[in-house]
């Protein structure tokens, strides 16, 4: 993570921080449940965020298969992690989420396959203009809706 920077009027920046993946699941146009997985020292990280008019997250430290339920309010996020591995640097695993509410709209679930390579990410630093735009297609083309 870089150091925090102030912004300044007009002035053009360049750079940014690589972490690792996300995954959504949205509700409607207005409430969106979003899972990052991200190395923080060391560890595993996933950070499960609320994204409505207010942004509430919370962050857990993955260090094995597991399964735990995060209540906000009404809300019931039931997170299954498998397939766990950490190692050196580069972690794997598998997400399945449940939302789940008295609110029958709220009710949703999804499932994810994080990935991620600390030793790729930290000898890059920032990718090229090409890989850039090759991640984003490619990220494109696989999110697609069929």
């Amino acid at each position: 993570m870089s150091e925090l920077i102030e912004a300044k009027d007009g002035q053009v920046y360049t750079g940014y921080n690589i972490a690792g993946s996300q995954f959504c699941i949205g509700l409607g146009d207005f409430i969106r449940f979003c899972y990052t997985a991200n190395l923080e020292n060391g560890k595993v990280v996933l950070e499960m965020v609320m994204n409505a008019q207010l942004h509430i997250s919370k962050k857990f430290e993955i260090v094995q298969n597991t399964s735990f339920r995060l209540v906000i309010g009404p809300v019931k996020l039931t997170n299954t992690i498998t397939n766990f591995s950490n190692n050196g640097g580069h972690y794997s695993f598998d997400g399945n989420f449940k939302i789940e509410s008295d609110y029958q709209w709220l009710n949703k679930t999804g499932s994810h396959h994080f990935e991620n390579n600390a030793q790729l990410l930290k000898s890059h630093g920032e990718l090229s203009d090409a890989e850039f735009t090759n991640m984003l297609v490619l990220h494109s083309l696989l999110n697609q809706e069929k």
